[in-house]
């Protein structure tokens, strides 16, 4: 049969590439996306292009779902008709599940559903359903036949998730979502039948629901590719097995860091590589991930230190251009070092308030207490501890490196007060507060 020939609008929802065949997203090392284009979505521009039969691999862009007007084409009416006609039909799965489906006699095969583990979809006492897609996209008490589209169009929202969309005689028929967590492996243990990975102490004790990457035994035909201490991994639950796969390590420059302060003084960042593209980060859940590798921490640890510019680092994608973590990798104590001994020098000539409220230091000049500098002093040896120590694993040098950064400026920049403009007044963010946090935290790296 002839293959459908359309018109349509090319658009910046599919983010990175579609491809027929195979998947092309992450975990393989062959398979870089440092070529691929990160930016913003392209221009839309019309196109006249035959849809070939196969299966056409999506990649999601954080706001355009597989309901969205600019997927007709792939329909005989519109994608929202279409995919709901092919959720009544089953031929949506995520995760290689199934969704429920309403019954004729208004019953469900399902009243409940979960991905990895976590509940995602379920049925009200009142009998209205809610939904909740990587605990980022949710709806609340919708009648079931929104519910579930809504539902799957939230997870083809989620940027960092690919799909498969089966084409047969230029028409989907059928849709397949991959849905995944990201952790970062500590240590990875590789045995005769089954891979385990381990995490970092700091995350343990923080996790959310969902299920504990380091307590799940991944069968080793269940490893796609090569996994190693270090790697930021992606693991999902398809057909009641577990599987894993290393995210894609691209090296990176990041060039600058533009940060935008709104009226009601919320910071918000663009981060530009050298190579001219601009970060999406992704929508996936890292609760598994330590502060200093998920996608936008390590930018708020530049911004505290006032290192906005030319940062190497290892990017980590989960689909092409989009950030999932970061790592410094072998640079880790060089970066940590240079830290210290940033901040060693601001120490040393920033004026010290033995008043303890800067009533002793001339207006406008910076000042930190004595309590502060004690704190601080203890902050910066336990930091330096673990520079020296050859033992400790690159993660927790990133984290120890985290904290440090944290300590010194919290969310303004800065760590110190100026007489007449005192920030850290309140109690949440003083100053004490701050470097009793990261005295406490890097002295648990030794």
């Amino acid at each position: 049969m002839k293959n459908k020939m359309v018109k349509r609008l090319l658009t910046g929802a599919l983010v990175g590439a579609i491809s027929l065949g195979n998947l092309t997203a992450c975990g393989n090392p062959s398979e870089t996306t440092s070529e691929m284009q990160e930016a913003e979505a392209p221009a839309t521009e019309e196109s006249e292009e035959a849809i070939e039969d196969g299966v056409m691999t999506l990649y999601a862009d954080g706001k355009t779902g597989i309901t969205d007007s600019s997927y007709d084409y792939l329909f005989e009416g519109t994608a929202a008709d279409g995919v709901k006609e092919l959720i009544d039909e089953g031929k949506v799965t995520i995760n290689g599940e199934n969704l429920p489906t309403k019954n004729e006699d208004g019953t469900y095969s399902a009243e409940e559903m979960y991905t990895n583990d976590r509940k995602t979809f379920w049925i009200n006492e009142d009998g209205t359903w809610s939904y909740n897609a990587h605990i980022l996209f949710s709806g609340e008490n919708e009648e079931f036949d929104q519910a579930i589209v809504d539902f799957v169009n939230a997870n083809t929202m989620l940027s960092g998730i690919n799909y498969e969309v089966t084409i047969e005689n230029g028409i989907a028929t059928a849709i397949d979502i991959t849905v995944f967590d990201a952790a970062m492996a500590h240590k990875v243990n590789k045995g005769d039948e089954f891979t385990t990975i381990e995490l970092q102490d700091s995350v343990k004790g923080e996790l959310t629901e969902g299920a504990d990457p380091s307590k799940i035994e991944f069968k080793n035909d269940n490893v796609e590719g090569e996994v190693n201490d270090q790697d930021i991994v992606l693991f999902w639950k398809e057909a009641d097995e577990w599987h894993i796969k290393s995210a894609d390590a691209v090296e990176k420059t990041i060039a600058k860091v533009d940060i935008t302060t709104d009226a009601e003084g919320h910071d918000s960042f663009t981060v530009t590589f050298a190579d001219g593209s601009v970060m999406l980060d992704t929508r996936i859940t890292t609760p598994f991930l330590g502060n200093a590798n998920k996608p936008s921490q390590p930018v708020f640890g530049m911004m505290w230190l006032g290192d906005l510019e030319n940062i190497d680092v290892i990017q980590w994608t989960c689909a092409p251009g989009v950030t999932v973590g970061y790592s410094l990798g072998d640079n880790a104590k060089a970066k940590l070092q240079e830290v210290i001994d940033k901040v060693t020098d601001d120490m040393e000539s920033i004026a010290v308030s033995e008043a303890g409220d800067g009533s002793d230091v001339a207006e406008g000049e910076m000042y930190v207490t004595e309590d502060y500098v004690t704190i601080f002093t203890k902050a910066i040896a336990d930091a330096q501890a673990v520079v020296d120590d050859e033992s400790i694993e690159n993660d927790d040098v990133e984290l120890a490196l985290w904290y440090l950064a944290q300590a010194y400026g919290g969310h303004t920049g800065d760590m110190f007060s100026k007489r007449n403009n005192v920030y850290f007044g309140d109690d949440e963010y003083n100053g004490t507060g701050f470097m009793t946090f990261a005295k406490e935290h890097i002295g648990t790296m030794k």
